[in-house]
């Protein structure tokens, strides 16, 4: 019987320079968009947590 391996762990991404944010969240200069969460917190298309600081955005 094979021993399992760990999970790998999950790489933040780089942040990235937002263009603008309207109400319901903001958009990148790729057109990506963050959905607003709670406080500082969004949700990226692929539903990973994101932390806006500014005009920057990272996700983890």
């Amino acid at each position: 019987m094979a021993i399992p391996q760990p999970p790998q762990a999950v790489r933040p991404e780089r942040p990235v320079p937002l263009t603008g944010c309207d109400p319901g969240g903001c958009r990148d200069a790729a057109g990506n968009r963050y959905n607003n969460g709670a406080g500082s917190t969004y949700l990226n298309d692929a539903g990973r947590l994101c932390t806006r600081n500014g005009t920057w955005m990272q996700c983890f």
